[in-house]
Protein backbone atom coordinates (compact mmCIF):
# COMPACT_ATOMS: atom_id res chain seq x y z
CA UNK A 1 0.00 0.00 0.00
CA UNK A 2 0.96 3.45 -0.61
CA UNK A 3 2.07 5.49 2.38
CA UNK A 4 -0.85 8.01 2.41
CA UNK A 5 -3.91 5.74 2.31
CA UNK A 6 -5.71 5.83 5.27
CA UNK A 7 -8.42 3.38 6.08
CA UNK A 8 -9.11 -0.49 7.13
CA UNK A 9 -10.86 -2.76 5.13
CA UNK A 10 -13.36 -5.53 6.44
CA UNK A 11 -14.33 -7.76 4.13
CA UNK A 12 -18.04 -8.91 4.00
CA UNK A 13 -19.11 -11.82 1.83
CA UNK A 14 -21.62 -11.13 -1.27
CA UNK A 15 -22.70 -13.37 -3.47
CA UNK A 16 -24.85 -13.02 -7.01
CA UNK A 17 -28.38 -13.43 -6.86
CA UNK A 18 -30.58 -13.48 -10.05
CA UNK A 19 -33.31 -11.14 -9.36
CA UNK A 20 -35.26 -9.58 -12.04
CA UNK A 21 -34.29 -6.16 -10.59
CA UNK A 22 -30.75 -6.66 -9.86
CA UNK A 23 -28.90 -3.86 -8.02
CA UNK A 24 -29.98 -0.26 -7.90
CA UNK A 25 -32.42 -1.51 -10.96
CA UNK A 26 -29.72 -3.03 -13.40
CA UNK A 27 -30.62 -5.99 -14.81
CA UNK A 28 -27.23 -7.91 -14.34
CA UNK A 29 -28.69 -9.06 -10.84
CA UNK A 30 -25.46 -8.67 -9.31
CA UNK A 31 -26.70 -8.55 -5.55
CA UNK A 32 -24.26 -7.37 -3.08
CA UNK A 33 -23.82 -4.61 -0.44
CA UNK A 34 -26.67 -2.09 -0.97
CA UNK A 35 -27.06 0.66 2.02
CA UNK A 36 -25.57 1.15 5.20
CA UNK A 37 -26.66 2.95 8.55
CA UNK A 38 -24.79 4.12 11.39
CA UNK A 39 -26.70 3.47 14.84
CA UNK A 40 -24.34 5.40 17.54
CA UNK A 41 -26.31 4.52 20.32
CA UNK A 42 -25.48 1.20 20.17
CA UNK A 43 -22.12 1.27 18.51
CA UNK A 44 -23.32 -0.61 15.02
CA UNK A 45 -23.35 -0.08 11.71
CA UNK A 46 -25.84 -1.95 9.63
CA UNK A 47 -25.32 -3.35 5.87
CA UNK A 48 -27.64 -4.41 3.97
CA UNK A 49 -26.40 -7.73 1.67
CA UNK A 50 -29.09 -8.57 -0.46
CA UNK A 51 -27.19 -11.66 -1.77
CA UNK A 52 -27.35 -13.17 1.28
CA UNK A 53 -30.93 -11.86 2.64
CA UNK A 54 -29.71 -10.29 5.85
CA UNK A 55 -28.02 -7.14 7.53
CA UNK A 56 -24.52 -7.75 8.29
CA UNK A 57 -23.77 -5.76 12.09
CA UNK A 58 -20.52 -4.40 12.37
CA UNK A 59 -19.57 -3.28 16.46
CA UNK A 60 -17.58 -0.07 15.92
CA UNK A 61 -16.14 -0.43 19.34
CA UNK A 62 -14.69 -4.16 19.00
CA UNK A 63 -13.83 -3.47 15.21
CA UNK A 64 -15.46 -6.24 13.63
CA UNK A 65 -18.80 -7.78 12.14
CA UNK A 66 -20.68 -9.97 14.45
CA UNK A 67 -23.93 -12.05 14.16
CA UNK A 68 -25.79 -10.57 11.09
CA UNK A 69 -29.90 -9.98 11.37
CA UNK A 70 -31.83 -12.31 8.68
CA UNK A 71 -33.63 -10.08 6.64
CA UNK A 72 -36.11 -10.54 4.17
CA UNK A 73 -35.73 -11.64 0.38
CA UNK A 74 -33.05 -8.78 -1.49
CA UNK A 75 -32.90 -6.18 1.31
CA UNK A 76 -32.00 -2.73 -0.23
CA UNK A 77 -32.74 0.46 1.73
CA UNK A 78 -33.04 1.01 5.27
CA UNK A 79 -34.83 3.90 7.45
CA UNK A 80 -33.94 4.38 11.62
CA UNK A 81 -37.43 5.11 13.07
CA UNK A 82 -38.35 8.45 14.70
CA UNK A 83 -38.04 6.31 18.15
CA UNK A 84 -34.43 5.02 17.58
CA UNK A 85 -35.50 1.48 18.34
CA UNK A 86 -37.17 0.33 14.72
CA UNK A 87 -35.34 -0.55 11.51
CA UNK A 88 -37.32 -0.32 8.55
CA UNK A 89 -35.86 -2.40 5.37
CA UNK A 90 -37.20 -2.62 1.88
CA UNK A 91 -36.72 -5.82 0.62
CA UNK A 92 -36.55 -6.17 -3.81
CA UNK A 93 -37.21 -9.09 -3.68
CA UNK A 94 -40.99 -8.49 -3.35
CA UNK A 95 -43.73 -5.90 -1.84
CA UNK A 96 -42.28 -6.41 1.50
CA UNK A 97 -40.83 -3.88 3.84
CA UNK A 98 -39.40 -5.78 7.16
CA UNK A 99 -39.79 -4.18 10.62
CA UNK A 100 -36.34 -4.63 12.71
CA UNK A 101 -36.40 -4.60 16.64
CA UNK A 102 -32.81 -2.63 17.21
CA UNK A 103 -32.88 -3.72 21.33
CA UNK A 104 -33.99 -7.43 19.85
CA UNK A 105 -31.59 -7.44 16.40
CA UNK A 106 -34.17 -9.61 15.04
CA UNK A 107 -37.22 -8.48 12.52
CA UNK A 108 -40.42 -8.42 14.63
CA UNK A 109 -43.08 -7.58 11.81
CA UNK A 110 -43.77 -6.19 8.43
CA UNK A 111 -45.65 -3.27 7.14
CA UNK A 112 -48.95 -4.27 5.79
CA UNK A 113 -50.00 -3.17 1.74
CA UNK A 114 -53.06 -3.88 0.34
CA UNK A 115 -53.92 -6.55 -1.32
CA UNK A 116 -53.99 -6.54 -5.32
CA UNK A 117 -54.84 -8.47 -7.78
CA UNK A 118 -52.10 -11.09 -9.00
CA UNK A 119 -50.96 -10.90 -12.39
CA UNK A 120 -48.23 -13.66 -13.42
CA UNK A 121 -47.02 -11.68 -16.27
CA UNK A 122 -46.34 -8.40 -14.94
CA UNK A 123 -42.48 -7.35 -13.31
CA UNK A 124 -43.03 -7.35 -9.53
CA UNK A 125 -42.66 -3.63 -7.65
CA UNK A 126 -41.27 -3.53 -4.83
CA UNK A 127 -40.32 -1.06 -2.34
CA UNK A 128 -37.16 0.91 -3.95
CA UNK A 129 -36.01 3.84 -1.26
CA UNK A 130 -37.14 4.63 1.67
CA UNK A 131 -37.25 7.53 4.02
CA UNK A 132 -38.88 8.70 7.63
CA UNK A 133 -40.42 11.71 8.18
CA UNK A 134 -42.41 13.49 10.95
CA UNK A 135 -45.20 11.94 9.96
CA UNK A 136 -43.95 8.36 9.58
CA UNK A 137 -42.03 5.80 6.50
CA UNK A 138 -42.12 7.53 3.20
CA UNK A 139 -41.26 5.50 0.31
CA UNK A 140 -40.87 5.27 -3.71
CA UNK A 141 -41.87 1.80 -5.44
CA UNK A 142 -40.13 0.91 -8.24
CA UNK A 143 -42.42 1.99 -10.42
CA UNK A 144 -42.27 5.32 -9.50
CA UNK A 145 -45.24 5.95 -7.01
CA UNK A 146 -45.15 7.35 -3.81
CA UNK A 147 -45.99 5.72 -1.12
CA UNK A 148 -46.09 6.15 3.26
CA UNK A 149 -46.62 3.97 6.25
CA UNK A 150 -49.76 5.47 8.30
CA UNK A 151 -48.84 2.89 11.93
CA UNK A 152 -48.49 -0.13 10.03
CA UNK A 153 -50.55 0.34 7.01
CA UNK A 154 -48.84 1.42 3.56
CA UNK A 155 -51.00 3.01 1.38
CA UNK A 156 -50.51 5.11 -1.71
CA UNK A 157 -49.87 8.92 -0.86
CA UNK A 158 -52.74 10.78 -2.33
CA UNK A 159 -52.23 13.14 -5.34
CA UNK A 160 -50.65 15.88 -4.62
CA UNK A 161 -52.48 19.41 -4.89
CA UNK A 162 -50.22 21.70 -5.44
CA UNK A 163 -48.81 19.25 -8.76
CA UNK A 164 -45.45 19.56 -7.16
CA UNK A 165 -44.61 16.00 -7.23
CA UNK A 166 -46.72 14.02 -9.94
CA UNK A 167 -48.50 10.28 -9.02
CA UNK A 168 -45.50 8.61 -10.55
CA UNK A 169 -41.79 9.44 -10.65
CA UNK A 170 -39.87 9.55 -14.12
CA UNK A 171 -37.27 6.75 -14.37
CA UNK A 172 -37.88 4.55 -11.60
CA UNK A 173 -36.38 1.85 -10.33
CA UNK A 174 -33.98 4.53 -10.79
CA UNK A 175 -34.93 7.13 -8.35
CA UNK A 176 -33.63 7.73 -4.43
CA UNK A 177 -34.98 9.40 -1.08
CA UNK A 178 -32.45 10.34 1.53
CA UNK A 179 -33.60 12.28 4.86
CA UNK A 180 -32.21 15.16 6.53
CA UNK A 181 -30.18 13.85 10.13
CA UNK A 182 -33.71 14.83 12.03
CA UNK A 183 -36.05 13.77 9.40
CA UNK A 184 -37.41 17.16 9.42
CA UNK A 185 -37.05 16.90 5.09
CA UNK A 186 -36.69 14.54 3.15
CA UNK A 187 -35.11 14.62 -0.93
CA UNK A 188 -36.65 12.36 -3.15
CA UNK A 189 -34.95 11.63 -7.06
CA UNK A 190 -36.58 10.71 -10.00
CA UNK A 191 -34.50 8.92 -12.45
CA UNK A 192 -34.14 11.68 -14.95
CA UNK A 193 -32.62 14.25 -12.95
CA UNK A 194 -35.49 15.95 -11.26
CA UNK A 195 -35.13 16.58 -7.76
CA UNK A 196 -38.38 16.99 -5.12
CA UNK A 197 -38.35 18.22 -1.61
CA UNK A 198 -40.86 17.10 0.95
CA UNK A 199 -41.05 19.04 4.26
CA UNK A 200 -42.17 16.73 6.96
CA UNK A 201 -43.72 19.51 9.20
CA UNK A 202 -46.08 19.92 5.90
CA UNK A 203 -46.63 16.54 5.22
CA UNK A 204 -45.87 18.02 1.82
CA UNK A 205 -43.84 18.31 -1.34
CA UNK A 206 -42.61 22.10 -1.32
CA UNK A 207 -40.30 22.35 -3.87
CA UNK A 208 -38.73 20.33 -7.31
CA UNK A 209 -35.97 21.00 -10.14
CA UNK A 210 -34.80 19.69 -12.88
CA UNK A 211 -31.00 19.40 -11.71
CA UNK A 212 -29.20 16.77 -13.76
CA UNK A 213 -29.90 17.36 -17.37
CA UNK A 214 -29.29 14.49 -19.88
CA UNK A 215 -26.97 13.15 -21.14
CA UNK A 216 -26.22 12.00 -17.47
CA UNK A 217 -22.57 10.22 -16.92
CA UNK A 218 -20.86 9.04 -14.23
CA UNK A 219 -22.26 7.65 -11.10
CA UNK A 220 -26.33 8.94 -11.15
CA UNK A 221 -28.35 8.53 -7.36
CA UNK A 222 -26.12 9.22 -4.40
CA UNK A 223 -27.73 11.70 -2.15
CA UNK A 224 -27.09 13.67 0.57
CA UNK A 225 -29.15 16.01 2.99
CA UNK A 226 -27.53 18.55 5.46
CA UNK A 227 -29.06 19.49 8.62
CA UNK A 228 -32.08 21.02 8.72
CA UNK A 229 -32.45 20.72 5.29
CA UNK A 230 -29.91 23.64 4.93
CA UNK A 231 -28.08 22.05 1.78
CA UNK A 232 -28.78 19.28 -0.31
CA UNK A 233 -26.40 16.57 -2.40
CA UNK A 234 -27.35 15.31 -5.59
CA UNK A 235 -24.26 13.91 -7.56
CA UNK A 236 -22.00 16.44 -7.75
CA UNK A 237 -24.14 19.13 -7.12
CA UNK A 238 -25.17 21.29 -4.02
CA UNK A 239 -28.04 22.61 -3.82
CA UNK A 240 -30.12 25.30 -1.33
CA UNK A 241 -33.40 23.99 0.26
CA UNK A 242 -35.51 25.54 -2.71
CA UNK A 243 -33.13 23.33 -4.93
CA UNK A 244 -30.96 26.45 -6.85
CA UNK A 245 -27.47 25.50 -7.33
CA UNK A 246 -24.84 26.67 -5.19
CA UNK A 247 -21.69 24.52 -6.33
CA UNK A 248 -20.33 21.25 -7.85
CA UNK A 249 -21.22 20.47 -11.21
CA UNK A 250 -24.12 18.52 -12.64
CA UNK A 251 -21.43 16.09 -14.61
CA UNK A 252 -17.67 15.13 -13.87
CA UNK A 253 -15.52 15.95 -16.43
CA UNK A 254 -15.78 15.20 -19.67
CA UNK A 255 -13.79 12.84 -22.08
CA UNK A 256 -12.75 14.10 -25.34
CA UNK A 257 -9.99 13.92 -28.13
CA UNK A 258 -6.69 16.09 -28.21
CA UNK A 259 -4.23 16.07 -30.91
CA UNK A 260 -3.42 14.16 -34.15
CA UNK A 261 -2.67 10.45 -34.00
CA UNK A 262 -0.49 8.72 -32.14
CA UNK A 263 1.32 7.75 -35.57
CA UNK A 264 0.75 9.37 -38.59
CA UNK A 265 -2.58 8.60 -40.32
CA UNK A 266 -3.88 6.38 -37.00
CA UNK A 267 -7.10 7.84 -34.66
CA UNK A 268 -6.60 10.54 -32.77
CA UNK A 269 -5.26 10.20 -29.19
CA UNK A 270 -7.89 10.00 -26.47
CA UNK A 271 -7.70 12.13 -23.45
CA UNK A 272 -9.31 13.46 -20.62
CA UNK A 273 -10.26 17.24 -20.62
CA UNK A 274 -10.03 17.27 -17.24
CA UNK A 275 -12.99 20.23 -15.89
CA UNK A 276 -11.71 19.86 -11.96
CA UNK A 277 -14.55 17.62 -11.52
CA UNK A 278 -14.19 13.65 -10.54
CA UNK A 279 -17.06 11.32 -10.51
CA UNK A 280 -18.97 11.58 -6.88
CA UNK A 281 -19.47 7.56 -5.63
CA UNK A 282 -20.92 8.78 -2.25
CA UNK A 283 -21.63 11.55 0.01
CA UNK A 284 -22.60 12.28 3.66
CA UNK A 285 -23.16 15.73 5.65
CA UNK A 286 -20.53 16.58 8.39
CA UNK A 287 -22.54 19.71 9.93
CA UNK A 288 -24.28 22.68 8.57
CA UNK A 289 -21.24 23.60 6.70
CA UNK A 290 -19.39 21.02 5.62
CA UNK A 291 -20.00 17.29 3.95
CA UNK A 292 -17.90 14.75 3.13
CA UNK A 293 -17.56 12.72 -0.88
CA UNK A 294 -15.86 9.80 -1.99
CA UNK A 295 -14.30 10.34 -5.82
CA UNK A 296 -12.85 8.85 -8.46
CA UNK A 297 -11.48 10.19 -11.41
CA UNK A 298 -12.70 10.71 -14.46
CA UNK A 299 -11.03 8.42 -17.32
CA UNK A 300 -12.13 6.70 -20.39
CA UNK A 301 -11.10 3.29 -19.47
CA UNK A 302 -8.73 2.06 -16.43
CA UNK A 303 -6.01 2.42 -18.36
CA UNK A 304 -6.09 5.86 -19.23
CA UNK A 305 -3.00 8.04 -18.00
CA UNK A 306 -5.12 10.76 -16.14
CA UNK A 307 -3.11 13.89 -14.64
CA UNK A 308 -5.75 14.12 -11.88
CA UNK A 309 -5.06 11.53 -8.94
CA UNK A 310 -5.70 8.35 -10.48
CA UNK A 311 -6.97 6.81 -6.63
CA UNK A 312 -10.05 6.79 -5.24
CA UNK A 313 -10.05 9.97 -2.41
CA UNK A 314 -12.26 10.90 0.19
CA UNK A 315 -12.80 14.96 0.24
CA UNK A 316 -13.72 17.36 2.63
CA UNK A 317 -15.86 20.10 1.13
CA UNK A 318 -16.56 23.22 3.54
CA UNK A 319 -19.91 25.45 1.60
CA UNK A 320 -18.85 28.82 3.56
CA UNK A 321 -15.04 28.35 2.37
CA UNK A 322 -15.53 26.94 -0.94
CA UNK A 323 -12.79 24.76 -0.28
CA UNK A 324 -12.09 20.78 -0.61
CA UNK A 325 -9.36 19.47 1.52
CA UNK A 326 -8.40 16.00 0.95
CA UNK A 327 -9.29 13.82 4.18
CA UNK A 328 -7.26 11.04 2.81
CA UNK A 329 -6.52 8.61 -0.05
CA UNK A 330 -9.08 5.59 0.66
CA UNK A 331 -7.63 1.94 1.16
CA UNK A 332 -9.93 0.34 -2.13
CA UNK A 333 -12.33 1.60 -4.90
CA UNK A 334 -16.13 1.56 -4.51
CA UNK A 335 -17.92 -1.33 -5.70
CA UNK A 336 -18.28 -0.21 -9.45
CA UNK A 337 -15.88 2.13 -11.30
CA UNK A 338 -17.11 4.52 -14.53
CA UNK A 339 -15.61 5.06 -17.09
CA UNK A 340 -15.77 7.77 -19.77
CA UNK A 341 -19.91 8.68 -20.17
CA UNK A 342 -21.09 5.32 -18.69
CA UNK A 343 -24.27 5.97 -16.21
CA UNK A 344 -24.11 3.59 -13.43
CA UNK A 345 -27.56 4.29 -11.02
CA UNK A 346 -26.30 3.52 -7.43
CA UNK A 347 -27.70 3.81 -4.23
CA UNK A 348 -28.34 7.32 -2.14
CA UNK A 349 -26.33 6.31 0.92
CA UNK A 350 -22.93 4.52 0.26
CA UNK A 351 -21.19 6.06 3.07
CA UNK A 352 -22.39 7.25 6.83
CA UNK A 353 -20.57 9.57 9.28
CA UNK A 354 -20.33 9.62 13.21
CA UNK A 355 -21.44 12.48 14.63
CA UNK A 356 -18.02 13.80 15.80
CA UNK A 357 -16.91 13.81 12.37
CA UNK A 358 -14.30 11.47 12.98
CA UNK A 359 -15.10 8.41 11.30
CA UNK A 360 -16.08 7.62 8.32
CA UNK A 361 -17.64 4.13 7.09
CA UNK A 362 -18.33 3.30 3.41
CA UNK A 363 -19.00 0.07 1.24
CA UNK A 364 -16.15 -0.59 -0.85
CA UNK A 365 -15.32 -3.15 -3.31
CA UNK A 366 -14.54 -5.95 -0.72
CA UNK A 367 -17.08 -4.66 2.17
CA UNK A 368 -16.69 -2.20 4.79
CA UNK A 369 -13.98 0.10 4.89
CA UNK A 370 -13.60 2.55 8.17
CA UNK A 371 -11.50 6.07 7.26
CA UNK A 372 -10.58 7.82 10.02
CA UNK A 373 -10.81 11.53 9.41
CA UNK A 374 -8.75 12.85 12.13
CA UNK A 375 -5.94 15.13 10.69
CA UNK A 376 -2.61 13.71 10.48
CA UNK A 377 0.23 15.90 12.75
CA UNK A 378 2.46 15.33 15.74
CA UNK A 379 -0.59 14.68 18.08
CA UNK A 380 -1.60 11.80 16.31
CA UNK A 381 1.21 9.79 15.68
CA UNK A 382 2.40 6.71 17.00
CA UNK A 383 5.18 6.81 18.78
CA UNK A 384 6.93 3.68 20.80
CA UNK A 385 8.47 4.75 24.08
CA UNK A 386 12.01 5.23 24.71
CA UNK A 387 14.43 2.90 25.66
CA UNK A 388 14.26 -0.83 27.17
CA UNK A 389 10.19 -0.57 28.37
CA UNK A 390 9.58 0.02 24.99
CA UNK A 391 9.15 -3.41 23.70
CA UNK A 392 9.14 -5.83 26.46
CA UNK A 393 8.88 -9.83 26.72
CA UNK A 394 5.54 -9.99 27.82
CA UNK A 395 6.50 -13.21 29.95
CA UNK A 396 9.22 -11.32 32.36
CA UNK A 397 9.30 -7.50 31.56
CA UNK A 398 12.79 -8.61 29.88
CA UNK A 399 14.22 -7.22 26.46
CA UNK A 400 14.85 -10.73 25.52
CA UNK A 401 12.84 -12.15 22.48
CA UNK A 402 12.66 -15.39 20.33
CA UNK A 403 10.72 -16.69 17.71
CA UNK A 404 7.11 -17.03 19.14
CA UNK A 405 7.27 -14.98 22.26
CA UNK A 406 4.63 -12.49 23.70
CA UNK A 407 5.44 -9.15 23.19
CA UNK A 408 4.11 -5.81 25.28
CA UNK A 409 4.84 -2.39 23.09
CA UNK A 410 4.29 0.56 25.14
CA UNK A 411 3.64 4.25 23.84
CA UNK A 412 0.79 6.55 22.65
CA UNK A 413 -1.32 6.70 19.65
CA UNK A 414 -0.68 3.18 18.73
CA UNK A 415 -3.98 2.28 18.20
CA UNK A 416 -7.97 1.79 18.54
CA UNK A 417 -9.21 -0.08 21.09
CA UNK A 418 -9.64 -3.82 20.46
CA UNK A 419 -9.06 -7.33 21.00
CA UNK A 420 -8.18 -10.10 18.25
CA UNK A 421 -11.66 -12.72 18.17
CA UNK A 422 -9.82 -14.81 15.48
CA UNK A 423 -7.64 -17.89 15.62
CA UNK A 424 -4.93 -17.69 13.99
CA UNK A 425 -4.58 -13.91 15.14
CA UNK A 426 -4.61 -10.97 12.56
CA UNK A 427 -2.43 -9.25 11.54
CA UNK A 428 -4.08 -5.41 11.43
CA UNK A 429 -6.11 -4.57 15.12
CA UNK A 430 -7.25 -1.59 16.34
CA UNK A 431 -6.69 -0.10 12.87
CA UNK A 432 -2.54 -0.53 12.83
CA UNK A 433 -0.27 -3.58 12.34
CA UNK A 434 3.39 -3.91 13.85
CA UNK A 435 6.46 -4.68 11.08
CA UNK A 436 9.51 -6.83 11.86
CA UNK A 437 10.89 -5.16 8.86
CA UNK A 438 8.48 -6.27 5.72
CA UNK A 439 6.96 -9.01 8.26
CA UNK A 440 3.11 -7.70 9.66
CA UNK A 441 3.15 -9.74 12.99
CA UNK A 442 -0.09 -11.19 15.01
CA UNK A 443 -1.84 -8.79 17.17
CA UNK A 444 -3.51 -10.09 20.56
CA UNK A 445 -4.65 -6.72 21.77
CA UNK A 446 -4.55 -3.03 20.91
CA UNK A 447 -4.94 0.28 23.01
CA UNK A 448 -3.49 3.82 22.11
CA UNK A 449 -0.75 2.93 24.98
CA UNK A 450 -0.16 -0.83 24.68
CA UNK A 451 -0.02 -3.67 21.88
CA UNK A 452 0.19 -7.41 22.83
CA UNK A 453 1.63 -9.13 20.16
CA UNK A 454 3.23 -12.49 19.18
CA UNK A 455 6.78 -13.00 17.36
CA UNK A 456 6.12 -15.44 14.75
CA UNK A 457 7.25 -18.75 14.85
CA UNK A 458 9.08 -18.05 11.56
CA UNK A 459 10.94 -15.08 11.99
CA UNK A 460 14.51 -15.48 11.55
CA UNK A 461 16.88 -14.63 14.69
CA UNK A 462 19.13 -11.70 14.68
CA UNK A 463 18.67 -7.39 14.00
CA UNK A 464 15.00 -6.45 13.53
CA UNK A 465 13.32 -2.87 12.68
CA UNK A 466 9.71 -2.22 14.73
CA UNK A 467 7.07 -0.02 13.53
CA UNK A 468 3.77 1.01 14.58
CA UNK A 469 1.70 1.86 11.38
CA UNK A 470 -1.49 3.16 12.17
CA UNK A 471 -3.92 2.36 8.76
CA UNK A 472 -6.12 4.97 10.32
CA UNK A 473 -4.42 7.89 10.35
CA UNK A 474 -0.98 7.06 7.31
CA UNK A 475 1.46 7.66 10.12
CA UNK A 476 4.43 5.28 11.61
CA UNK A 477 6.31 5.19 14.24
CA UNK A 478 9.86 5.95 14.54
CA UNK A 479 11.95 2.62 14.17
CA UNK A 480 12.91 0.67 17.38
CA UNK A 481 15.83 -1.88 17.08
CA UNK A 482 15.13 -5.19 18.40
CA UNK A 483 17.33 -8.38 18.76
CA UNK A 484 15.57 -11.67 18.16
CA UNK A 485 17.61 -14.56 19.51
CA UNK A 486 17.57 -18.39 17.84
CA UNK A 487 15.09 -20.56 19.64
CA UNK A 488 15.84 -23.53 21.68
Amino acid sequence: RQSDQRGVIYPAPTTLNNSPGGTAGNTSGNEGLQDILLDEARGLVYITNSGFNRIEVFDTVKQHFVNPIPAGQLPHQMAMGSDGKTLYVGNTGGESIGIIDLDLQRVVDSVVFPPVQRNSTAAPIYPRSLAMGYFGLQFLMSNGTLWEVVGNQALPRPADPNLIVPVTLTGCPNCGMIATPGNDFVLTLSGNGTAYVYDSTADAYVATRLLIPAPITGYYGVMGAGPAGGYFLVNGLIVNPSLTTIGGSASPGATGTTGGGGIPGGPPVVSIVNTGNRNVAALAPLDANRFLRLTTPVRQNITTVTKDDSRTTLEIVNLQTGSDTLAGVVPENPVVNVFGTTRFNTNPRMMAVNSAGTTAYMITLSGLSVVSLTPTGADTRPAINAGAGGIVNSADGSPNFQAGSFITISGKNLADLATANTVPPPTVLGGSCVTFGDIAVPLLATSSGQIQAQVPDTLPAGTHVVEVRSLGTAQASDPVVVTVKAGN
